[in-house]
This record gives C-alpha cells, sequence and structure tokens, in this order.
C-alpha cells in the first residue's frame, strides 16, 4: 500500500520557497521607491504586497496546480478544483493583506467595539490559517 501524502518537510521547505519568491519580489520594489521623496510603500504597502502574491498565485498554483517552491520539490496538489484553487488563493492573500491592515480597520469601528473585533481578527485569522494548511496537506 503506498501512500499519497508528502512529508510535511517537503511542503514546509514549498511554502518557505515561495515565501522567499514573494519577499524578492517585495524588497526590489521597495528598493525602487526608496528614492521617492514620500515613499508610496508606507501607505500603500499591503496593498501592493497583495497583488503581488495574486500575481503569483495566478501565474502558478491557478494555472498550473502548484506553486514555485511545490514545482521545485515535485510537489503537486492532488485533483484540485478550480473553485478549491481561488478558495485558498483568496483565503491565503486576504488573511494576509487584512492581518496587515489590522489596526487601520480596527479603528474604523466604534471605540466600544475596538477591543471586541482585535479578538476577532486574531480568532479569524487562526482559522483562515488553520484551513489553509489543511487544503495543502492534500499535495501528493
Amino acid at each position: 500500500m503506498t501512500s499519497n501524502l508528502t512529508s510535511r518537510i517537503d511542503q514546509l521547505d514549498a511554502e518557505s520557497l515561495d515565501s522567499e519568491l514573494s519577499n524578492i519580489f517585495v524588497q526590489r520594489i521597495q528598493d525602487a521607491f526608496k528614492y521617492f521623496l514620500r515613499n508610496p510603500w508606507d501607505s500603500v504597502g499591503p496593498e501592493i504586497e497583495a497583488f503581488i502574491k495574486l500575481v503569483l498565485w495566478s501565474s502558478t498554483l491557478y494555472s498550473r496546480g502548484a506553486t514555485v517552491g511545490q514545482q521545485l520539490l515535485t510537489l503537486k496538489l492532488k485533483d484540485p478544483s478550480k473553485r478549491q484553487l481561488i478558495a485558498i488563493g483568496c483565503f491565503d492573500i486576504l488573511r494576509k493583506y487584512l492581518t496587515a491592515r489590522q489596526a487601520t480597520i480596527v479603528r474604523l469601528f466604534p471605540e466600544r467595539l475596538q477591543d471586541n473585533i482585535e479578538k476577532l481578527c486574531r480568532y479569524t485569522g487562526i482559522i483562515l490559517q488553520e484551513y489553509v494548511n489543511t487544503k495543502q496537506t492534500r499535495i501528493i
């Protein structure tokens, strides 16, 4: 009996490679912006980072069924549907974006609700991360 599951170490290595690729793009854009008088990264950094992740996601995971890190380690998601790929991409990109903008989002609510909203954001972030992790453990 053969197992179609891949080791967690390979999955973490693939995730680390994907993160490094994203960080390379972000660092290049930050380096380009550092010569501006008013650095646009200060005001729209999370949006640009989310856009970079969206482009990487659409050109790798959505179109090929595997991220760059997974392709380098010859891993692939087991029979993903387009709906599952969209859900994984949305949850992962939106979770990171909302985490980066959490303070701004919380300030939009009345002061008496801000503490509860912060707790909800932390809890939702944990739930979404668990969902993304369980979906990615189906890698073969």
